[in-house]
């Protein structure tokens, strides 16, 4: 027998080969579930972008250019800002964003975590570490049944975004600052006004001139 044959790293039995073989079918699905959760929530914050483009104002290339370089929670809290001058159920609006935000932070959990097949095979398990106030290690297990769940709670937002991209419209720009500025002038606070050059010299009490 030669020296290859005698090797014990070659030895495999039938049972470890069908142990990896199940493991490698539950890492796969492990995959699959993370991926498409992803694939859910990238669409998702594509809708977030279209609307915050439409109450801004902005052109599509503009708007893209701006997106791509705002995190997720800034896009969120614009999108509030925005939504508070739109004619549109200001309590349901504020829910579906803050429904976004609990959705965020499940995508946060998806990105950042290591991940792998949970001890029974029927869901994902993440290893979450934070560190705050105080190290915090834990284990977050979620089965297949609360991802489709979730698949379906980003679908819903997704087409509730869908329906408030057709009813709003840019912002107008509004004066709330000063006491006289609680008027609304035409141009808002962008409009060209005869201001003093010290600003000390400013009436609160009087709108200021225009040029």
């Amino acid at each position: 027998m030669s020296e290859v044959e005698n090797s014990p790293g070659l030895e495999i039995s039938i049972e470890k080969f069908d142990e990896a073989r199940q493991f490698n079918d539950k890492l796969q699905e492990c995959f699959a579930l993370v991926g498409e959760f992803m694939w859910h929530f990238s669409v998702l914050e594509s809708k977030l972008d279209k609307l915050l483009e439409r109450m801004m104002g902005l052109e599509t290339l503009n708007a893209v250019i701006l997106t791509s370089n705002i995190p997720i929670a800034k896009k969120i809290n614009l999108a509030v800002c925005g939504l508070e001058y739109q004619a549109v159920d200001q309590d349901a609006s504020k829910k579906l964003l803050r429904k976004f935000n609990s959705i965020n932070d499940d995508r946060n959990i998806v990105a950042h975590c290591t991940f792998g097949p949970e001890d029974a095979g029927k869901g994902v398990k993440f290893y979450r570490t934070t560190a705050n106030a105080k190290l915090k290690i834990e284990d977050i297990v979620w089965r297949k049944d609360e991802f489709t769940k979730k698949f379906r709670d980003m679908d819903a937002v997704y087409k509730r975004l869908s329906e408030l991209i057709d009813v709003v419209s840019p912002v107008k720009s509004q004066a709330k600052s000063l006491k006289w500025l609680g008027e609304s002038f035409k141009g808002g606070i962008l409009g060209l006004y005869d201001l003093p050059d010290d600003p000390m010299d400013l009436d609160k009490d009087k709108p200021p001139k225009f040029a």
